[in-house]
């Protein structure tokens, strides 16, 4: 990065309105940055129609912006969309937005999707939001995306929901990715869902970091529901051979349930899932947990879990690699479930370790 100071900044904004029979409306936002090696871009996208008599609004937004000097740069990107529609006696509606940003050693997206589909007379609105940043400041870079969907039908009809927020960060002696994914969808009378991700990197001299979470929601009157979460860590770090102290830390959350029982009476579906890494001058460690739960109003019952950990210890005298992974899925009724797990830890040969864990759970009931 040269000493010379660099800023760029981009705002966009879409919207439109359309009323009567079979009315259809468009809208798209883009914005885009480049400089001292590197480039942020965003794009939104809304469309609604109805078949019959209605109304139809909808609006994108997408900003980017970068500013960096000689020992320091930071670039963000960021979007929003959404669809609200009023039809008799159908209509749909969807909404996008990405974020994304590049360099030499940096990478993060956001993505979120939302649509719904009303197939008699009412309305449905849907939204989606996307961000990335990314900040250098001397040694240490961070970089965080996030994405968060939502859709929901007042009538007979289906939503879906999704997010996906990726982030990675290489130096010279360390490096960490982080990735996270949410997906929910209902059908029925009045479905509801919606998804949120979040994936964050940071790289120091001596360390490395990196966390992703991932929800999933979804609720109906009466009908079909499903939910699915995953989220992936993996973090490389080198050791210096002549540090002493070895600093265990314990697990930054509990095993309790990460989903809480709403009223049974109603039909709804969660999912959790979180990913998060440890890393200390000897040791590097991940861990997951995911678990989804659905049930429907007349007795059918869908749940699953994953867990996952890896740790990697290099001290002077040991080295040691452990991996392990649970999954337990249970159902009752019209339902399915599915979990899975992976984890992986290894020192390679100049001292580098690495330790990567991966967890994965849907839940679906009738």
């Amino acid at each position: 990065m040269s000493g010379d100071s660099t800023s760029a900044g981009a705002e966009a904004t879409s919207d439109g309105s359309a009323s009567g029979d079979d009315a259809t409306v468009d809208t798209d936002a883009s914005t885009n940055v480049s400089g001292a090696g590197m480039t942020g871009s965003t794009d939104s996208s809304a469309d609604g129609s109805i078949e019959g008599d209605g109304s139809v609004d909808a609006a994108s937004t997408a900003s980017s912006g970068l500013l960096a000097d000689e020992d320091s740069a930071s670039v963000e990107s960021n979007g929003g969309a959404a669809v609200s529609i009023d039809g008799d006696p159908s209509g749909s509606a969807s909404s996008t937005s990405n974020a994304g940003l590049t360099g030499d050693d940096v990478s993060g997206s956001a993505n979120a999707d939302a649509s719904a589909d009303l197939d008699s007379t009412g309305s449905a609105a849907v939204g989606s939001a996307a961000g990335v940043s990314t900040e250098i400041d001397g040694d240490v870079q961070s970089v965080d995306a996030g994405a968060a969907s939502v859709a929901e039908v007042d009538g007979e009809g289906s939503t879906d929901t999704s997010a996906e927020a990726n982030a990675g960060l290489t130096s010279d002696e360390h490096s960490a990715e982080a990735a996270a994914n949410a997906a929910a969808g209902a059908a029925g009378v009045n479905p509801e869902s919606s998804a949120g991700v979040s994936a964050n990197v940071e790289v120091g001299d001596d360390f490395a970091d990196a966390n992703a979470d991932a929800n999933a929601d979804a609720n109906v009157d009466s009908g079909t529901i499903e939910t699915d979460t995953e989220t992936d860590v993996n973090v490389d770090a080198s050791v210096s051979e002549d540090e002493e102290d070895v600093d265990e830390p314990t697990d930054v959350a509990d095993d309790g349930d990460i989903v809480d029982e709403d009223d049974e009476d109603a039909a709804m579906a969660k999912s959790r899932s979180w990913t998060k890494s440890i890393v200390t001058p000897h040791m590097v460690k991940s861990m997951t947990h995911s678990l989804s739960h659905a049930h429907s109003d007349d007795g059918d019952l869908a749940k699953a879990m994953a867990k996952a950990q890896a740790k990697a210890l290099n001290t002077p005298g040991t080295q040691k690699t452990t991996a392990k992974t649970n999954t337990s899925t249970q159902t009752m009724g019209d339902a399915e479930a599915s979990a899975d797990a992976d984890a992986a830890a290894q020192i390679l040969p100049d001292g580098t370790m690495s330790a990567e864990t991966f967890g994965e759970t849907s839940a679906e009931v009738e």
